[in-house]
C-alpha cells in the first residue's frame, strides 16, 4: 500500500499543470452535477408540496370517471362506509369532502361568471392551506348570520369584478342537481388568496350550503386525502382501491389528478439527465485524455531508453 502511494504520488506531480486541470475539472464536474440535480429535485419538491397541500392533496376520490368528464350527477354518498375507512387507515392524517359547480354571480349592478366550491369548513383548514390564505375578513364557518344567510369566501378575482368586500351581499345563480334553479344570498366574510392565484374566480361557501343550494343532500363530489409525504400517494391509493367495495370509486394519486404537470416534470427530468450525461461523459474524456497522455509520455521514455541501450 505503501508502494501505491508513493507510485500515485509521483504520478501525481510529474505533472503539476496537468493534474490540476484534470482535478479542477473532476471537482467542477462534480459540483455542477450536485448543484444541477439539487435544484431540480429541490424546486419540483417545493412545487410538488405547494399545489398538494395549497388544494389538491396527495390522493383524491371520486365517483368514476369524474375527474375526467365532471359531472354533477357524479357523486359520492356522505356519512358512508368510506370515511369510516379514511378515519381508521394510518397513513390518512386528515381528508375534506367538497363540492363543485359553476354559477353566476350577482353583486350590486355587476355579474360575472365564476367557481363555486363547497368545503366542510373545519375538515378543510384542517387538509389544506386554505386557512391561511384570508387576506381580508375571517375564516367563516358552515352557521347562518342572525338574517338566516350563509357566509361566502371570495377570491380576488370576483371581489374586483363585482366590487365586493367583507360583509357586502353576493347573489350566486346556478342550476340544481334536480333541474331547479339554484339561487340564494350570501354575505362576503372574506377574501382569499392573491389576484394572481388559481382561486381568484372562486366563491367558497359551507358545504351544508353547497348540498342545499345545488340539491345534493348528503352528497359530494370528491373527496381530498393528506398523507404523510407525496412519495407515499401511490401506495396509499392503491391500497385504498383494493379496500373499497364499490367498484365504481376511483381513487387517483396526485400523479393522476395533476397528470399533465406530472408528465411534464418526467419529461424536464429526463431532459436533465441527458445534459447531465454529456457532461460526465465529457469529463471522462478529460480524465481518459491525461492518462493516455502519461502512458504515451512512459511508452516514449521506455522506447527511448531500448534505443540508446
Amino acid at each position: 500500500m505503501v508502494l501505491l502511494a508513493k507510485l500515485a504520488f509521483r504520478n501525481i506531480f510529474r505533472q503539476r499543470r496537468r493534474s490540476l486541470l484534470t482535478g479542477l475539472s473532476m471537482g467542477g464536474g462534480y459540483l455542477l452535477l450536485a448543484l444541477a440535480f439539487s435544484l431540480t429535485d429541490g424546486s419540483y419538491s417545493n412545487l410538488i408540496n405547494i399545489f398538494t397541500n395549497d388544494h389538491t392533496g396527495h390522493v383524491q376520490i371520486h365517483f368514476e370517471d369524474y375527474l375526467n368528464r365532471p359531472g354533477i350527477h357524479k357523486t359520492l354518498q356522505r356519512n358512508s362506509p368510506l370515511e369510516s375507512l379514511l378515519n381508521a387507515d394510518d397513513e390518512v392524517l386528515s381528508w375534506a369532502p367538497r363540492i363543485y359547480g359553476a354559477g353566476l354571480g350577482y353583486g350590486g349592478e355587476k355579474s360575472a361568471p365564476l367557481s363555486i366550491v363547497g368545503i366542510e369548513p373545519e375538515l378543510e383548514k384542517a387538509t389544506t392551506l386554505i386557512g391561511q390564505k384570508i387576506s381580508e375578513g375571517q375564516y367563516f364557518s358552515d352557521a347562518t348570520d342572525a338574517d338566516g344567510y350563509y357566509p361566502a369566501m371570495i377570491g380576488y378575482g370576483v371581489a374586483d369584478m363585482l366590487k365586493l368586500g367583507v360583509g357586502d351581499e353576493l347573489v350566486l345563480i346556478s342550476s340544481g342537481a334536480d333541474g331547479s334553479i339554484a339561487n340564494d344570498i350570501f354575505i362576503v366574510s372574506a377574501l382569499v388568496g392573491s389576484r394572481d392565484g388559481y382561486d381568484k374566480m372562486n366563491v367558497y361557501i359551507p358545504l351544508s350550503a353547497a348540498q342545499d343550494f345545488f340539491s345534493m343532500y348528503g352528497r359530494v363530489h370528491e373527496y381530498a386525502i393528506i398523507t404523510g409525504h407525496p412519495k407515499q400517494a401511490s401506495g396509499l391509493a392503491e391500497s385504498l382501491s383494493e379496500r373499497i367495495a364499490d367498484a365504481s370509486v376511483t381513487v387517483s394519486p396526485w400523479q393522476k389528478v395533476e397528470e399533465t404537470f406530472y408528465k411534464s416534470m418526467q419529461a424536464d427530468k429526463q431532459g436533465n439527465q441527458v445534459t447531465m450525461g454529456i457532461v460526465v461523459f465529457l469529463i471522462c474524456i478529460g480524465v481518459l485524455n491525461t492518462v493516455l497522455m502519461s502512458v504515451l509520455e512512459r511508452t516514449r521514455a521506455v522506447s527511448y531508453t531500448h534505443l540508446t541501450l
